[in-house]
């Protein structure tokens, strides 16, 4: 999988693109663009209690049903708060979702099973692309020693190299998309 980073630097580039069309934007909008990026993640939360990080990792929660379930979940929250077209919300929504499951599909896969499920519950093959583009994200499943092993010269390396090679076009999209008020909600 690549690192939480770049899976932000991704929602954040989609926020760009969905506060063109709704009224605005605010950092708490940015802040769960950013969360919902990484939600297919929550998978190693639920390993984590169990004692073993990895135990559920790429299973459901990487699959195409799970993001299909959860974009109208909170796109319906997103209007329950008074942020408008929940059509439109859960679109942008099930994109950030699903760019997560796209990017992990390219990422160096070292763990078993290796791929994703992205047909559950249809179906149990597992796939993964063909070629990679970034490095794993290294860690030890015991959930004692999980978050301790995030921090790594490897896990480093990999982080840099997607900030070095991939943020510049993040940035280029996210301005191309929306170049006035993605300066707005980053300045302070």
């Amino acid at each position: 999988m690549p690192s939480p980073v770049f899976h932000s630097l991704v929602g954040a580039a989609v926020f760009s693109k969905w506060q063109r069309f709704e009224r605005g934007g605010s950092r708490w909008i940015l802040l769960l663009f950013l969360l919902i990026s990484c939600l297919p993640d929550i998978d190693l939360l639920f390993g984590f209690l169990a004692g073993n990080a990895n135990l559920y990792h790429h299973q459901f929660t990487h699959s195409i049903t799970f993001c299909l379930l959860m974009a109208p979940v909170i796109g319906g929250l997103f209007v329950l708060f008074k942020i408008d077209g929940f059509w439109r919300n859960t679109a942008y929504i099930f994109l950030v979702l699903i760019s997560h499951l796209l990017l992990d599909a390219v990422t160096l896969d070292t763990k078993e099973p290796f791929g994703q499920p992205l047909f559950w519950p249809f179906s149990d093959v597992f796939f993964r692309a063909p070629f990679t583009m970034f490095l794993d994200i290294r860690r030890i499943g015991e959930s004692s020693q999980f978050i301790q092993s995030l921090f790594s010269v490897h896990n480093f390396w990999a982080v840099f190299v997607e900030c070095i090679i991939f943020s510049p076009f993040c940035i280029w999209l996210a301005m191309k998309w929306n170049k006035k008020k993605v300066v707005k909600i980053f300045s302070v």
